[in-house]
């Protein structure tokens, strides 16, 4: 079996989705998995923006997705200014 090296990240977005995914069934956790969101998904969404300026166009669905986690950023902003205690 032949891995890519790609496993490490997958747990830990996976790890992060777990606790994105119970701030919304526990009130404890949702000021913390809000802040999860907002840096993971801007996290990512900057990463593929530098990427695209120092590579060039990686292609559409990679685009997509970039625009995509902005989106979900700016969602996780927003909940986190209506919600925040």
């Amino acid at each position: 079996m032949k891995f890519s090296g790609t496993g490490g990240t997958g747990g830990v977005v996976t790890g992060f989705g777990l606790l994105i995914l119970s701030g919304a069934f526990n009130s404890k956790l949702s000021y913390t998995s809000t802040v999860v969101a907002i840096v993971l998904f801007f996290g990512f969404g900057i990463a593929r923006l530098i990427g695209f300026a120092l590579d060039g166009n990686p292609g559409e669905s990679i685009i997509q997705g970039m625009i995509f986690e902005f989106v979900l950023g700016l969602i996780g902003v927003f909940a986190f200014f209506k919600y925040k205690k």
